[in-house]
């Protein structure tokens, strides 16, 4: 405090060397480590010794890290968000004050940090042989189903941690690196991870093949790009504003800085990590050229190889995401949403007896043929979103769109399950999806914001009105709906003994899709959701909290004749011309926008 560098540097490496020679075992001493690794970092660097300065902080990130890892391993779910609103704000300072090395490390570790840990969690669980622990983890897992107080929650989930004993800490998760990204890379490839920062500042942290370091690009630096970004902030509907200022927006996201270093031949790809806002919005698709003038209307997706990655560790812990083709399709769409009880107590019936596809000819028949009277008069369903009004409107569109696609994986030779009608139920969902490669849900798909739960909708005001706390948890306020979800979106409880047909994100987070290589939600809004330090909280983290490795998902509202077009080209390119994965959702893109130009259509969707 009074600028004695020199010698605060002195008792600094002399505590270092105190320290070291303790091998440094115990917990609090440790802490006094990490602490004293930051000061010389920071004194090094006062003192004009820079290589050592970064030297260390180096050693004091990596430390932080493990320090972190371990502690989390040992808490309940609650206690880990808590600590983590803490512990990410010395991630924030890494990524701002420290070499772009140590930043992108720090980008690797913590985005999607809670996440990984509680799907580690639950395989240490599953993998610990300690039946206790199993049965503990059952407990939980209902009364997390049930929207139960979070204190009865935390209390089985710290349960389970003192059941696992000293095990619980140990983490299974690769501590990854920027070197491992960019030996995963090829040799015209280019790594970015966005990051969002507490502070309201965006950067992009670049790496390619033979760069001997990653590179650091602040974003919205100038006046104009942060009236951009202050626009995008304020607008809701977001997709408003992007469609109508693409050019403006793509200028200031994908800069002059970053566009240098895009491949410059047709084997090079872009991998791209977004972050807060630029979850929202389809990036991969915003105009190549920015010039406002320009004529030229192809996009960055038209020109380049671009994938979008929760994060690029993804390139390195799985490697075969886009080789594999799948085998098995669980299928579902024209879900009877208002079915009798007892017809729909019949549809369940039948899950036990048969394991093959079960399709509702005759609401199938009904269906088409009122869409049909509807299309005469002007007044067919439009959207494939559930608002809080009670009544939800049928889907025609999904019948043919599912029926296609069988039949295309079924010549593929893929062994498929389809359910329709009455038979596209909750109970069919729960008990026929695990171990299958592709599911394909085409229904309404829902997300409310916490404000609205309770003041706006009749299914959270009849569920949750006894516990609103739960509601503070998003994975309870997005999904979609299944047969016989008109009811329970009402309020009303015409299932009692069977399941209400509303599809949380919840409720997915706890199954097993760890086989699903492929999760299409042919919805709205599949992909909305709380944006917060650890990803976008919606029913997309309930697929990844479940396993699963790939995600087609809607960012808003979606046209249903649109919707089944774009599907419908997808699974042609995929199944029956053959082309990768990526390849066929890029073409049915542009198939789509040939048929639909306005961009309201064609950037609904995106690949995860």
């Amino acid at each position: 405090m009074s600028d004695r560098y020199a010698s605060a540097l002195k008792y600094s490496k002399l505590a270092h060397k105190v320290m070291t020679e303790e091998k440094v075992t115990e917990e609090v001493i440790r802490k006094f480590y990490q602490e004293n690794l930051w000061k010389l970092a920071y004194l090094y660097g006062r003192n004009g010794a820079f290589k050592k300065a970064v030297h260390y902080n180096s050693m004091a990130a990596a430390l932080y890290r493990k320090n972190v890892e371990d502690r989390l391993g040992r808490m309940s779910e609650a206690r880990r968000n808590v600590y983590w609103e803490n512990a990410s704000m010395t991630f924030d300072d890494i990524m701002t004050s420290s070499a772009a090395t140590d930043a992108f490390d720090a980008c690797l570790f913590s985005k999607g940090l809670l996440l990984n840990t509680s799907i580690e969690f639950r395989k240490r669980v599953e993998e610990s042989g300690n039946l206790q622990a199993k049965k503990a983890l059952g407990v939980m897992d209902s009364l997390v189903a049930a929207g139960a107080d979070a204190r009865q929650i935390d209390s089985a989930d710290l349960a389970i941690v003192r059941l696992l004993g000293k095990d619980s800490g140990k983490q299974e998760v690769r501590d990854i690196r920027w070197q491992d990204v960019q030996n995963a890379l090829g040799d015209d490839d280019l790594a970015i991870e966005f990051v969002s920062l507490s502070d309201g500042r965006y950067a992009a942290l670049l790496l390619r093949k033979g760069w001997k370091s990653p590179q650091m690009v602040e974003m919205w630096t100038t006046k104009a790009a942060h009236s951009v970004l202050s626009a995008l902030l304020k607008q809701q509907p977001l997709q408003e504003y992007v469609n109508k200022n693409d050019r403006k927006v793509s200028k200031y996201i994908w800069t002059r800085k970053i566009r240098r270093h895009f491949p410059i031949t047709d084997e090079g790809r872009i991998f791209f990590s977004a972050d807060g806002l630029l979850h929202q919005i389809g990036i991969e698709y915003l105009p190549l050229h920015t010039d406002a003038g320009s004529k030229d209307n192809s996009t960055i997706m038209d020109n380049y190889k671009i994938y979008r990655l929760s994060s690029t560790r993804e390139l390195v812990v799985k490697p075969e995401w886009m080789d594999r083709l799948e085998g098995s399709a669980s299928i579902y769409g024209g879900a009877m949403f208002n079915p009798p009880k007892r017809y729909l107590s019949y549809a369940v019936s039948l899950l036990s007896e048969t394991d093959s596809s079960l399709v509702d000819s005759e609401y199938e028949q009904r269906a088409l043929e009122e869409e049909r009277k509807l299309k005469g008069q002007g007044k067919s369903s439009k959207y494939r979103y559930a608002s809080d009004k009670e009544y939800i409107a049928p889907l025609p569109a999904t019948i043919r769109e599912v029926h296609e696609i069988d039949s295309m994986l079924v010549v593929a030779g893929a062994d498929t399950r389809l359910y329709t009608g009455v038979f596209a139920n909750e109970e069919s969902f729960k008990s026929r999806t695990a171990g299958r490669d592709i599911i394909h849900v085409a229904t309404h798909g829902f997300y409310v914001s916490a404000s609205d739960a309770l003041s706006r909708n009749e299914y959270y005001k009849a569920h949750f009105a006894h516990n609103p706390a739960v509601l503070a948890d998003p994975l309870y306020r997005s999904g979609f709906h299944l047969a016989g979800a008109s009811p329970a979106w009402a309020g009303l409880s015409n299932y009692v003994g069977l399941e209400d047909g509303v599809m949380t994100a919840k409720e997915i987070s706890l199954m097993d899709f760890s086989s699903a290589d492929l999760v299409v939600l042919s919805a709205c809004r599949t992909a909305a959701g709380d944006v917060s330090r650890d990803g976008v909280y919606g029913l997309q983290r309930a697929f990844k909290n479940a396993g699963a490795k790939s995600i087609i998902m809607s960012l808003w509202e979606v046209d249903d004749q649109a919707t089944y077009m774009m599907m419908s080209n997808f699974y042609r390119n995929r199944y029956v011309l053959g082309m990768s994965k990526y390849e066929a959702f890029a073409e049915a893109q542009r198939q789509l926008r040939a048929r639909y130009p306005d961009a309201y259509y064609w950037r609904a969707f995106i690949l995860l």
